[in-house]
């Protein structure tokens, strides 16, 4: 007994001891250890943005910290994770290696680190490149053809590696994305590019087949090239209809344009089907497999006109497009869609304006399907601005259409309305009509006043109407002291137009155009009418429609009103007119013998080039009227010349007469040979026989010849005949007073031009008074004018010295702008130092704060390690004063 005291007072001696000695012994082993790291590639390397799972064995309990860095001094920690495990044993821990690795070295690599408690381990694995794309899956182009793209994005490669191209590979398809500019690899082992997969700008211009695909890059300095892991995204049909809208008019389909892009590589595309599925549940199907529509190698097709393999009317609704492939493939497109909208149109009138009480005729499309369809008949209400009566149509099958409705004959306004249809189903649609409101316009001759019978009209001269009459027309007239008397017609340019328009609200303003120009505005009456007159403007020969413009009615074509009827859209037609003047008055020209006369012309070609003269429709004086093949005509049709504003014949005739002159020119041909045609003509009137004009000195001719006759007459019956010479003296001086009469009115008409003569020198006198008082007044305005040119010149002189000081100012604002640029580099540099000193600041915190974990950890120990040495001396203090005690008690033997 006593000797097992004695063996247990040794054990707890030792205690002490052992606990001593443990630190040192888990020292030697490590408070954790790395048994292994491990990527999620195939040969347990690491792909960036995927998890990396270290294990551990923890021998003591504590704090590790477990980090991803680019070296194994953790020069670039990429992750950091913190365990503390309460026992010991084997821990599995998983971190995941980001995609953007900063400092990624070349060969890429990534290092575990691990430290703790007695414990500062690494190991490292290989980082094997990654591709990835975004979207995961997408049509090539969107359902208007618009192209698609793909971003492609690369991880984990060395840094300035080049990438200078794609690989895209598939079950059925592979092929290489040339880059227009190559790919060089960040600092942090990452690039990214956008590959546009349809059209002009893609390596894939006609899209590529559908599909799963792998895609890898090709380029040069990447280390781990052929252990890349590549990016998958999937390629999906797309169907594009062009247009996607109509109005369900079976004509409509040849023009429907199907585009497919993504299909199946090779294949005959065998039907196409447009189903309403979100309404009526209509289905059309267009078998099109006798057109050999297929598609190539890269799964695209194109091809139009459904209307030859099904030309059929369509309901209304929104279409979804099947395709069926021959291989089986059916493939709907539930985004893509063909949408049919219903429509009005109004038939007949085709310019939609109507009177009162007309039958007019109406196309409806596109409504609602009916029985044929298994749905109750569709019926079709149509009224007048939502409100009169028009009728009720039953409508075919597909919802079309075509009927006759009868306008109101009273009750109805003039101006805009609307035919309003809708049908059983809900569907709607309007078309615009336009109840009177029309016009016509008339070509008026300003000679006669009376209307032309064909769209014929002369161009005005400068926008006027210019008329010439012979003397005759002119009551008074004098012309070269003679009164002439000619039987001569008057001649014209410029043609009056008369618009009148109907059918508009009272008051409603309205714009009137010959072509492009608006020449004037009209205003409608109570009665919704206006009327308007013009001149035909100075414009170069063609058509011209006209029109007339309102709020009320939009804008309208003009019919031409030929005196019976009224011609719908029938243009002006403008041509080339010459007219003659007389040589100092706007009167036509009436020559004694020869003489010159004026030439004005409007409505010709722009810029043409004259040919020469026509007399009577003849070329008689061609050679002596070459001046005219100088002449040529402006922008706006006027004839004119280089030499002179006043341009002129020669009109060398003497016979008596009335002469028809055509100008003839050079229209422009395609071929060699020259077109020329002839103006319509004007007229010159020639005069020189006492049959057709008196003059003062023929008279007074005449007077002597006749008193000659009367004397010889009596002085041979004298004598024979006393009593009838009486008789005939007595008719003689009564002869002679009334010659005396007509002399004695002669000479009071010369007196009272000798007066107006007198009058026109007083004129002429006074005129030249108040010339010399402008002259003093322009002496006055010069010196004016003098005096504010020399304060313009001071006030330049001023200018000059004001631009002087701002030059100064602007030199100095550059010196100042320097010295601010100056001062702004050097705050930059401080900034940079600042910066610097940050960084260091940050980064010696970074491993201050390490140390002083490290010094508490220790300190731990330390204290730890500390209290088990006291346990120990209490507990072998204990053992000592109790053994003494034994000892002491023990009775010696």
């Amino acid at each position: 007994m006593d000797n097992m005291k004695k063996i247990s007072l040794i054990l707890l001696a030792i205690i002490p001891i052992v606990i001593l000695a443990l630190p040192i012994a888990v020292a030697q082993q490590g408070g954790a250890t790395i048994i292994s790291v491990t990527g999620t590639a195939p040969d347990g390397s690491a792909y960036p943005g995927e998890p990396i799972t270290v294990s551990l064995q923890i021998n003591l309990p504590g704090t590790y910290t477990i980090k991803l860095a680019s070296d194994s001094v953790g020069s670039n920690v990429w992750v950091t994770q913190t365990i503390s495990p309460s026992t010991t044993g084997l821990y599995n821990v998983t971190l995941t290696l980001p995609k953007s690795l900063p400092g990624i070295q070349s060969s890429p690599v990534v290092y575990v680190l691990v430290s703790g408690f007695l414990t500062s381990e690494y190991s490292y694995l290989n980082i094997y490149p990654k591709v990835e794309i975004s979207p995961i899956q997408t049509p090539c182009a969107d359902t208007l053809g618009n192209p698609n793209s793909i971003t492609v994005n690369v991880y984990g490669v060395d840094p300035n590696a080049v990438i200078t191209a794609f690989n895209f590979t598939s079950n059925t398809f592979t092929a290489v994305y040339n880059l227009s500019t190559n790919l060089t690899v960040n600092s942090n082992g990452t690039a990214s590019t956008t590959l546009p997969l349809y059209g002009s700008s893609s390596n894939f211009t006609e899209g590529i087949p559908m599909g799963q695909y792998s895609v890898y890059f090709i380029g040069s300095g990447a280390t781990y090239i052929s252990n890349q892991k590549p990016g998958t995204f999937t390629v999906l049909p797309q169907l594009v209809l062009s247009p996607n809208t109509g109005n369900g008019i079976d004509q409509q389909l040849q023009n429907l344009t199907l585009i497919g892009i993504g299909f199946d590589p090779n294949v005959q595309v065998m039907n196409v089907t447009l189903h309403n599925k979100n309404f009526t549940n209509v289905s059309y199907t267009f078998d099109v497999s006798s057109g050999n529509i297929t598609t190539n190698s890269y799964g695209f097709f194109n091809f139009s006109n459904l209307y030859q393999y099904y030309p059929t009317n369509m309901t209304a609704g929104l279409y979804i497009p099947t395709v069926v492939e021959s291989n089986g493939n059916n493939i709907t497109f539930p985004d893509d869609y063909y949408l049919v909208q219903r429509i009005l149109i109004i038939y007949y009138p085709s310019n939609a304006i109507v009177t009162p009480g007309q039958t007019i005729t109406v196309v409806a499309y596109g409504y609602g399907p009916g029985t044929y369809y298994g749905y109750q008949t569709n019926y079709l209400t149509v009224t007048l601005d939502q409100s009169i009566y028009l009728g009720t149509f039953t409508l075919g099958k597909d919802g079309n259409l075509t009927f006759n409705v009868t306008m109101p004959s009273s009750n109805i306004t003039f101006g805009a309305h609307y035919i309003w249809g809708i049908d059983s189903w809900g569907f709607e649609y309007r078309a615009a009509i336009v109840v009177g409101a029309g016009g016509y316009y008339e070509i008026i001759n300003p000679i006669t006043m009376q209307p032309k019978s064909s769209p014929i009209a002369y161009a005005g001269y400068n926008n006027q109407t210019v008329i010439v009459c012979p003397c005759e027309q002119y009551v008074g007239e004098k012309y070269c002291s003679q009164c002439a008397a000619v039987s001569g017609t008057c001649d014209y340019v410029g043609d009056k137009v008369l618009v009148t328009v109907t059918g508009l609200v009272p008051g409603d303003t309205i714009n009137i155009y010959f072509g492009d120009i608006q020449v004037g505005t009209a205003t409608a009456d109570n009665s919704g009418s206006a009327t308007f007159s013009f001149t035909v403007p100075t414009v170069p020969e063609g058509t011209y429609l006209l029109q007339a413009a309102g709020s009320s009615i939009g804008t309208i074509t003009l019919g031409f009103y030929n005196g019976t009827n009224i011609l719908p859209n029938t243009p002006a037609q403008v041509v080339p007119k010459i007219l003659l003047l007389d040589l100092n008055k706007d009167i036509a020209p009436i020559l004694v013998g020869s003489g010159i006369v004026r030439v004005i012309g409007t409505g010709f070609p722009a810029g043409v080039a004259m040919a020469g003269v026509l007399i009577n429709n003849t070329d008689a004086i061609m050679a002596v009227t070459t001046n005219v093949q100088r002449w040529t005509s402006t922008s706006n049709g006027l004839l004119t010349s280089q030499f002179t504003n006043v341009l002129g014949l020669w009109i060398p005739f003497v016979e008596p007469g009335a002469y028809m002159v055509n100008l003839t020119y050079y229209v422009p041909s395609s071929t060699s040979t020259p077109v020329i045609q002839a103006t319509d003509a004007s007229y010159a009137y020639v005069i020189n026989n006492l049959t057709e004009v008196a003059t003062y000195s023929d008279l007074q001719n005449a007077v002597s010849t006749i008193t000659s006759s009367i004397n010889s007459a009596q002085s041979a019956l004298s004598s024979q005949l006393t009593s009838v010479s009486t008789q005939l003296s007595n008719s003689l001086t009564t002869l002679q007073n009334n010659l005396n009469a007509a002399v004695g009115t002669i000479n009071n008409a010369l007196n009272g031009i000798n007066s107006s003569l007198n009058t026109m020198s007083s004129q002429l006198s006074t005129l030249s008074n108040n010339v010399n008082s402008l002259s003093t007044s322009v002496n006055q305005l010069s010196s004016q004018v003098s005096q504010a040119v020399t304060a313009a010149q001071n006030a330049a002189t001023s200018a000059n010295s004001a631009a002087t000081q701002a030059q100064n100012a602007a030199t100095a604002a550059s010196n100042a702008a320097n010295q601010i640029n100056a001062l702004s580099s050097q705050v930059s540099n401080l900034s940079s130092q600042v910066s610097n000193a940050v960084s260091a600041a940050n980064a010696a915190t970074t491993q201050a704060s390490d140390a002083a974990s490290k010094a508490a950890y220790a300190l731990y120990i330390s204290l730890v390690t500390l209290i088990l040495v006291l346990v120990a001396l209490a507990i072998s203090t204990m053992v000592y004063n109790t053994l003494k005690k034994s000892l002491a008690t023990t009775p010696s033997k």
